[in-house]
């Protein structure tokens, strides 16, 4: 399904897309979704996981040999890590070094703060970023370490109470495989 129609399914405050994902919507690497795993198929280039339950949230490197723990329930596998202990990490995937829309998530050295980006791309009012540039945005946000997420025509935010927030190169919403949902405590 879009971005926004799961997002308004699960009542969350905000959503983007996740997952890299072949014909059919299969999520590509591990997938995991209130504590069930997805079936999913296996890609040894998509070994960097965000990790999610319960206000506790990893971004596992892919350098790492990463093994399940109890309390990860909601996974996501993504193409790379754009920044790791602050600095750039460099990537040679061709669609990395390329200017597009991208999704990409962050967190703080001291892990108290998520940052969720989009960026618009492939359009008269916005080229996207090449991941070095991603990876400087998002340093500037405040992230330590981050992940790039599928991207390019799937690059949809969701915010409650005002919909999709980008323009999706595509001109509409893609249905993606997964999405990543998040809540917020009303202040």
């Amino acid at each position: 399904m879009t971005v926004s129609a799961y997002a308004k399914k699960a009542h969350s405050q905000i959503a983007v897309n996740a997952s890299f994902f072949l014909p059919g919507f299969i999520p590509i690497g591990l997938t995991m979704g209130d504590g069930h795993l997805w079936r999913s198929e296996k890609d040894s280039k998509l070994d960097a996981h965000f990790v999610d339950a319960h206000n506790r949230v990893e971004i596992v490197d892919p350098g790492v040999p990463f093994t399940r723990a109890a309390w990860m329930t909601d996974i996501v596998s993504a193409r790379t890590l754009v920044l790791k202990n602050g600095a750039y990490v460099k990537e040679q995937q061709a669609f990395m070094l390329e200017r597009a829309p991208r999704t990409a998530v962050g967190l703080s050295r001291d892990k108290k703060l998520l940052i969720v980006m989009v960026v618009d791309g492939r359009s008269s009012a916005s080229v996207g970023m090449t991941a070095k540039e991603e990876a400087k945005a998002l340093a500037g946000l405040g992230a330590w370490t981050a992940l790039n997420l599928d991207g390019g025509g799937s690059t949809a935010m969701y915010i409650q109470g005002k919909g999709v927030v980008n323009h999706p190169s595509d001109g509409f919403e893609r249905h993606t495989a997964n999405q990543l949902v998040l809540y917020a405590p009303h202040q």
